[in-house]
């Protein structure tokens, strides 16, 4: 009876120890998983900054192109092209 009582505690061991296995491989995998997904959103978040530093020194630049030649022109030019560009046409 003890030996029968054996076999069983040994394969009740043996399966203790492949639950084990399989659930500290699975906390393993979701804590690999983890850290890469926050490594994706932060590689995101720094494209998306880049992405609007760029279009801000984009439109500082045309606003600097925009008064340069407003400061270039004569006073005659500015009135002429305000009138033609920026007129209600109807």
């Amino acid at each position: 009876m003890t030996e029968i009582y054996a076999w069983i505690g040994g394969a009740f061991a043996v399966l203790l120890g492949i639950v084990g296995a399989y659930f500290s491989g699975h906390n393993k995998g979701k804590s690999v998983a983890e850290s890469k997904a926050a490594q994706e959103k932060s590689e995101a978040s720094v494209k998306a900054a880049q992405a609007v530093t760029e279009h801000q020194s984009t439109v500082v630049k045309e606003a600097s192109n925009a008064d340069q030649k407003v400061a270039n022109s004569s006073d005659a030019d500015v009135d002429s092209e305000l009138l033609n560009k920026w007129q209600r046409k109807e």
